[in-house]
Formats: C-alpha cells, sequence, structure tokens
C-alpha cells in the first residue's frame, strides 16, 4: 500500500468543506463527510488518502456536533482505534461499509486529531445554529 500524502488529504478535505451545503456548520460537516465516504466506497476502498481523509471528516463533525465532550470520547476512540490496528489486530474492528479498515499509519492517527481539534473549535464558534466558513485544515505535524 502506497505511503499517504498529506498534500493530497488535506487537498480531499478542502474540496469537501468548500462543496458541502447546509443550514448550519454542523450538518455541511456531516455532508462533506459523507462524501468522502462515498467516494471511497464507490471504487476508492484502496486509497489511503481517501481514508484519512474520511477519518479527519468524522472527527472533526462528531465533535463538532458534542463539543467537549465529544473530543474527550473521540481522543479516546482514536488512540483506542490505531492501538488496535497497530498491533495487527483489525479484524477485531467493525467494518462500518463497504471498505476494509484501512491499514495503521502515523498520518492517520495525526489527522484524526487534527480533526476532533479543529470540531472543537467549530463547536466553540456555534457549529449547531452558525454557517461560518470552515477553516480547511493544517497538515500535522509528524514527530
Amino acid at each position: 500500500m502506497p505511503n499517504p500524502d498529506n498534500k493530497k488529504i488535506q487537498n480531499i478535505i478542502s474540496e469537501s468543506l468548500t462543496l458541502a451545503q447546509g443550514p448550519n456548520v454542523q450538518v455541511r460537516l456531516e455532508n462533506a463527510w459523507l462524501h468522502v465516504r462515498d467516494r471511497r466506497e464507490s471504487g476508492g476502498c484502496g486509497d489511503v488518502n481517501l481514508a484519512i481523509a474520511e477519518h479527519y471528516l468524522y472527527a472533526r463533525y462528531a465533535v463538532a456536533k458534542e463539543g467537549r465532550s465529544g473530543w474527550d470520547r473521540m481522543n479516546v476512540l482514536i488512540l483506542g482505534y490505531n492501538v488496535i490496528k497497530g498491533v495487527g489486530l483489525d479484524r477485531l474492528l467493525p467494518e462500518t461499509g463497504k471498505c476494509k479498515v484501512s491499514q495503521f499509519s502515523k498520518e492517520d492517527v495525526a489527522w484524526s486529531q487534527v480533526g476532533a481539534g479543529d470540531g472543537l473549535a467549530d463547536f466553540l464558534r456555534g457549529s449547531k445554529t452558525a454557517n461560518f466558513k470552515l477553516k480547511p485544515p493544517q497538515i500535522p505535524d509528524l514527530l
């Protein structure tokens, strides 16, 4: 499997955020996530960049919907999900659509964490009622 390309991931996310429609930020984030999920499940199952973009957008949407408690929960899920993948027990993880569980990568962890942080920032700005311009993601620093 090819290595993740952070610029491609950023572009997939930015494009989806730009195209997403809805009455408020929360709905637009959900639509952006579903758009990438649909792309992935319509022939992109093996595309690691789509998988990581989907994980970022899901984390951002879920936290923008739930706020601080969602951020706490999402970070536990990110850690647990990736530890299971990292130690080779991904067969224990449920498949949530047509695609197999993606392989572990530090990029996936980092992008998911950035998504959770961006979602919390969206929530604090009023994601449930406001319809402000969505900040595009920054490429995570990978140590």
